[in-house]
């Protein structure tokens, strides 16, 4: 084999040992986080939802702002995505 084969092997073992080792244990670990975060602020909101509407409380605009507020940051989270890979198709001259 020559010397640029044998380094291309051994980067893409080592490479694919840091991605299954580190980099995919912190990506489940910060999904299963971010998830079970949304789940408990979602909850609260509900749960104070249905307790106010049982004592005859007035609706509270908390939900409409937390909804606006997921709303904003997913269309934040896109657009950012779409302009970096717009950015990086144009710099390598893929369009």
């Amino acid at each position: 084999m020559q010397s640029g084969t044998k380094v291309g092997i051994v980067t893409g073992v080592v490479s694919s040992l840091l991605v299954i080792y580190l980099i995919e244990p912190v990506l489940k670990l910060l999904g299963a986080a971010v998830y079970y975060s949304i789940g408990w602020v979602s909850a609260g909101f509900w749960d104070s939802l249905y307790v106010k509407a049982a004592l005859g409380v007035p609706k509270d605009p908390a939900l409409t702002i937390f909804i606006l507020g997921v709303g904003g940051f997913v269309g934040v989270t896109v657009g950012v995505s779409t302009a970096v890979q717009s950015y990086i198709r144009k710099l390598c001259g893929w369009e």
